[in-house]
């Protein structure tokens, strides 16, 4: 990067947060996007009001421009008008159970807080971060989320679980 380019385009710096900390925006950025591709495609999409949720609590790791990619593979793929939670895990956002059943709750609270820890560790490792930023993410030292990773899964990181329910 040229430094003459960098002085001339950095008059006024702007920080937008990544959408991960904009929930609110991301409905209306949905809307808006699955609106322009029912346009450009002659189609009438429309999103069933079950995948709010699962939006909403996704961490968008590639920001507006994933959300973008998403939608678009969404309104091609997805066989009727409407978008189902279903269609949701096909494009690569998982959709988690908000409970699940007696037989899967486990039998202690430690292993509760391991299985919380193992699903989030996995979350994070399938999203490409690093240690430091796992720890930096989860308010950990580097060496404690190591540390955790290591327990969490002793045959190597390399293929973390894809789902928390094969955890």
């Amino acid at each position: 990067f040229r430094q003459d380019l960098y002085y001339r385009l950095n008059v006024v710096p702007l920080h937008v947060p990544p959408l991960r900390e904009r929930p609110d925006d991301v409905m209306p950025l949905m809307e808006r996007c699955l609106a322009q591709i029912n346009s450009r495609y002659e189609t009438h999409k429309r999103l069933d009001p079950r995948c709010r949720p699962l939006l909403l609590r996704y961490a968008w790791p590639g920001n507006v421009r994933e959300l973008v990619n998403i939608c678009e593979r969404l309104a091609v793929t997805t066989p009727g008008a409407l978008i189902l939670p279903e269609h949701l895990s096909a494009v690569g956002i998982e959709v988690e159970p908000e409970g699940g059943a007696a037989d899967d709750f486990p039998a202690t609270l430690q292993e509760a807080v391991e299985a919380l820890e193992r699903a989030i560790l996995a979350r994070l490792l399938r999203q490409g971060l690093s240690s430091y930023k796992i720890a930096e993410r989860l308010g950990l030292s580097q060496s404690t989320a190591i540390r955790k990773i290591r327990r969490a899964f002793p045959a190597g990181v390399d293929n973390p679980p894809s789902s928390p329910q094969s955890e």
